[in-house]
């Protein structure tokens, strides 16, 4: 019988019994690309994970102390909650989509605890509204700037399985979390776009549960690596992809 795990996405009673914490990371800001204009644009290309079957695109652009974020991506499971997030790392290196080894249980799995050492944290949740920077629902899988998402404020992903965002996220300068927030997403270089959600066995996020097949709005389903180009007197970054496919499994499509 399928089921929702939604309660995993707010990490409290998941991430308290997981045993998969990532070590904490000392804060470090990485290096911002030259910007030579007013704004830098920003290009990403989503590849699968987890044998998802998902693909995508997104157009970002930093303007002053705004960041606008498109992104449509195709084939995601219809219906249901697909959280999506900018990921890296809090030290300012480089972060990365998870390989294959990544699946240290080897069940089949790149899990969102498994692939988080490779993309690091949360840093933006990628919301329309936007979410309020501040305390998060957890610091295993969230910068402790990046707010308390609603599952609700996601994209919602119809019947065809498309998923699209078009949001201008802004930073309010007077206070301190949203100065953090700007200050480590300026580097888009070193950062990544993970959209998340679909079926998989219980037992992929809570090693006591089940095989039983349920739906996992943790579960990493593509990945974008961020690199810089330079074009026409601006920053133009263009992701590098990484198609990460793990073992073949039945489990995820029902």
């Amino acid at each position: 019988m399928k089921k929702t795990i939604l309660s995993a996405f707010t990490g409290l009673s998941l991430l308290a019994t997981s045993g998969l914490a990532v070590a904490a990371i000392p804060t470090r800001v990485g290096a911002s690309p030259t910007e030579r204009g007013n704004f830098t644009n920003y290009r990403a290309t989503l590849s699968e994970l987890n044998d998802s079957n998902v693909t995508g695109t997104a157009q970002l652009t930093f303007d002053g102390k705004k960041l606008s974020v498109s992104i449509h991506a195709e084939g995601l499971e219809p219906g249901m909650p697909h959280p999506a997030h900018i990921h890296g790392k809090l030290t300012g290196a480089d972060a990365m989509c998870p390989a294959n080894s990544a699946d240290t249980n080897n069940d089949g799995f790149v899990s969102v605890f498994e692939g988080a050492p490779a993309y690091g944290p949360i840093k933006l949740n990628l919301t329309s509204p936007q979410t309020a920077f501040g305390t998060p629902p957890n610091t295993v899988l969230f910068a402790p700037f990046a707010g308390s998402p609603s599952v609700s404020n996601f994209p919602s992903v119809g019947s065809d399985g498309d998923f699209d965002l078009s949001q201008t996220y802004t930073f309010d300068m007077s206070k301190s979390a949203d100065r953090e927030a700007y200050r480590q997403l300026k580097a888009l270089d070193k950062q990544h776009i993970v959209l998340h959600g679909d079926f998989a066995p219980e037992s992929v996020d809570t090693p006591s549960g089940s095989s039983a097949i349920v739906y996992d709005p943790l579960l990493p389903v593509a990945c974008g690596e961020i690199s810089i180009t330079g074009s026409k007197g601006k920053t133009n970054v263009q992701v590098k992809m990484h198609n990460t496919k793990t073992t073949s499994h039945s489990a995820h499509r029902q």
